[in-house]
């Protein structure tokens, strides 16, 4: 098992850096690099991606919170509705995060004109390992902790041995990496990383909610048949996933040469 520890702030001289945020933003970084690059590859300007990547960034902020205040803990808000803008309370959603940030690319590339598939590829490329990265700070200060267990992978914790699903989340985004290198290498057409990514994005949370606690103090919430709001929405957005792949099946094979994306 994993010894119990937690890392919560470092301190550069009489300023203290939050550990979750920095890895957020680190992971965050790292998937704005591979994006960059995978943009360049098909054509794209890696500048349009930064700001398409900003937009979203702001979107699942936003969803996140909204998520959390309207599926998760809704009494504090009802009471006082001005709670919805203290954020540094806490309460936010990974979940409503990815929706909205879906909601900003769907309208960036509506406004834009462009391909979908091709930007969403691009986007594609970053977003496993950015989320690993982004976990391990959710895994250093143990938001998240799961159900009981006495696997290899449980984290000590004081009360008992529990998944730390910070931990397993991105372990999986690194499994995702693997897929979706694959997925570029013996699969090269258009949509095919997009829907590797969608999918096994919404097939990994879909699990791995179920090893969320239930025995603690704010415990997420569940909801007939037993399942958290997030469990919820994945079984509407995996129709999505499967037009993904639907549609994957009417593109052809994208060729690059001298930056420009050929089908």
């Amino acid at each position: 098992m994993i010894p119990y520890f937690s890392w919560q702030t470092i301190m550069l001289g009489p300023i203290p850096l939050h550990v979750w945020g920095m890895f957020v933003a680190l992971g965050a970084l790292v998937a704005v690099v591979l994006a960059r690059r995978a943009a360049k590859k098909r054509g794209l300007s890696p500048d349009l991606i930064t700001d398409l990547v900003t937009q979203m960034l702001v979107f699942a902020f936003i969803g996140a919170r909204l998520a959390h205040v309207f599926f998760y803990n809704p009494l504090p808000f009802l009471q006082d509705p001005l709670e919805v803008l203290r954020v540094w309370h806490g309460g936010l959603s990974s979940f409503g995060g990815f929706v909205g940030a879906i909601i900003a690319l769907a309208v960036f590339i509506k406004k834009h004109r462009l391909e979908a598939f091709v930007v969403m590829d691009a986007l594609a490329e970053g977003f496993p390992l950015g989320w690993a990265v982004g976990r391990i700070g959710c895994f250093l200060i143990h938001d998240h902790p799961g159900t009981l267990s006495h696997s290899f992978l449980a984290v000590q914790y004081p009360g008992g041995a529990r998944f730390d699903l910070g931990l397993i989340e991105s372990l999986t985004g690194l499994v995702v990496e693997v897929l979706l290198l694959l997925s570029i290498r013996f699969f090269p057409k258009r949509g095919v990383a997009s829907a590797v990514v969608i999918f096994s994005y919404l097939f990994i949370r879909f699990w791995t909610d179920f090893l969320r606690a239930s025995d603690l103090p704010g415990s997420d919430v569940r909801y007939w048949p037993g399942l958290t709001p997030a469990q919820m929405g994945i079984c509407l957005l995996l129709l999505l996933s499967g037009w993904v792949f639907v549609s994957v099946k009417k593109q052809g094979k994208v060729f690059v040469k001298e930056g420009k994306a050929i089908t």
